[in-house]
């Protein structure tokens, strides 16, 4: 878990859809309390992962027409302590229940604003750090 006083929240973006992914890492440029230490497709989580050590992972677990759970599973299994935000593009009431019982600490639309998306995080991480 990361510490209330530590000075930027380090995060991982796994998402197979470049632009997007770019227009993200932009916006949480602008934010003295976000570092984006790296960005990567979804078959390279755990690579990732080890390589960044984040304090919390953005994903899109969709790929190949389905959504792999299990990459959520993994990265949980590898970091029991990080935050896990999935930013999808359809989200529906099963699909939150599923993600929440895997460990998922919220589950956003990717139609969301980049403000929204900021103050998601910030809710997650407080939260967080409030246990």
């Amino acid at each position: 878990m990361i510490e209330p006083s530590k000075e930027r929240l380090r995060i991982l973006i796994v998402d197979n859809h470049a632009e997007l992914v770019k227009q993200i890492e932009t916006r949480l440029s602008y934010e003295n309390d976000f570092e984006v230490c790296l960005v990567s497709p979804l078959d390279q989580l755990a690579e990732s992962l080890r390589v960044c050590k984040p304090d919390l992972l953005l994903i899109d677990p969709y790929a190949d027409s389905s959504y792999k759970y299990d990459r959520i599973k993994l990265a949980m299994e590898l970091m029991p302590s990080l935050m896990v935000v999935v930013l999808t593009a359809v989200v529906d009431t099963a699909m939150q229940i599923r993600l929440k019982k895997e460990g998922v600490h919220c589950v956003l639309e990717k139609g969301i604003s980049s403000n929204e998306l900021v103050e998601s995080l910030r809710k997650v991480i407080a939260i967080q750090c409030s246990n």
